[in-house]
């Protein structure tokens, strides 16, 4: 549902906005994995110098130079040693989000600004936790999976546009976001890092870039597209099981948590300020044949 209105009768004050539910489609890997993974299996095995299991209890095996023949890996393969296969357990529900955007657009002389607000919450989000995390089963590892993961989005959006018109022979226009975006699980596989949905913990998505800037700033002969962002976060953690949980995606070292790195500016047209930059330019020649330009 939409709607727009004219605030005082001349064309000048448009106020718009709209609200709607939006279904999304499951990713067929996603219902198929458990099927997939007992035909095309993928075996695990750890080496360390004298054997025996991690701190966290996992089993690994005394190195041997021998190992480096294939022959001798298959072998570990078929004793078990690489493991038990893995068990999906699958429920899904088309993602939806509910969307909510309000805004007000603006004619100044040759001049069009808008500004509006857009409001976005996510939910039926699949991911996936571990089933056995606490106990011991035939199966490496039990991966359930849930549609409690949720996902929020709030953004400003401001644009400044002169339209292109034979008379003005220029034209041109820039937009600006400044957007918010956190999700719970950080993907599919994210939630291993929880004993439980109930444990989802909202944080940045990887999606999350805070500023971004698109333009196009010339006129019909010469022209091009800039686009400039902060760039997205990525994750920052030890890499090695602090806590004896068996996962090391969620050892943070202190003081970063869940997607809390984000890339270096670096100095192009705005000097540190933006991650992402790119810019392209277009030449465009008009030619009349006849009575037909093109």
């Amino acid at each position: 549902m939409g709607f727009s209105y004219d605030l005082f009768g001349n064309g000048s004050t448009t106020l718009f906005g709209g609200w709607g539910i939006y279904y999304d489609r499951i990713v067929y890997n996603d219902v198929l994995d458990e099927r997939y993974r007992l035909q095309w299996q993928t075996y695990q095995v750890l080496f360390t110098e004298n054997g025996g299991p991690t701190t966290s209890g996992i089993p690994t095996v005394a190195w041997n130079p021998s190992y480096l023949s294939r022959k001798a890996v298959e072998q570990l393969v078929t004793s078990g040693t690489a493991g038990e296969p893995e068990v999906f357990f699958n429920k899904t529900e088309p993602p939806k989000s509910y969307q909510t955007s309000i805004g007000v657009r603006q004619t100044l002389g040759d001049f069009l600004f808008s500004l509006s607000y857009s409001n976005v919450r996510g939910q039926n989000n699949l991911a996936y936790f571990f089933g056995n995390r606490n106990n011991v089963t035939s199966f490496s590892n039990v991966r359930v999976s849930t549609q409690q993961a949720r996902t929020w989005y709030d953004a400003l959006f401001f644009e400044v546009e002169n339209p292109f018109t034979r008379q003005s022979r220029w034209g041109g226009q820039i937009s600006y976001t400044l957007a918010f975006a956190d999700a719970e699980s950080a993907g599919t596989f994210g939630g291993l890092d929880y004993i439980s949905p109930a444990n989802f913990a909202r944080s940045p998505s990887g999606d999350d870039e805070r500023h971004r800037i698109v333009g196009l700033p010339f006129g019909i002969n010469f022209s091009g597209l800039a686009t400039f962002g902060t760039g997205t976060p990525y994750n920052v953690f030890y890499g090695e099981d602090l806590n004896n949980d068996r996962l090391v995606g969620n050892d943070f070292p202190a003081g970063a948590t869940r997607n809390s790195g984000r890339p270096r500016k670096d100095p192009f047209i705005f000097k540190h300020v933006f991650a992402f930059r790119n810019v392209d330019l277009r030449l465009e020649k008009s030619f009349t044949f006849a009575e037909n330009t093109g």
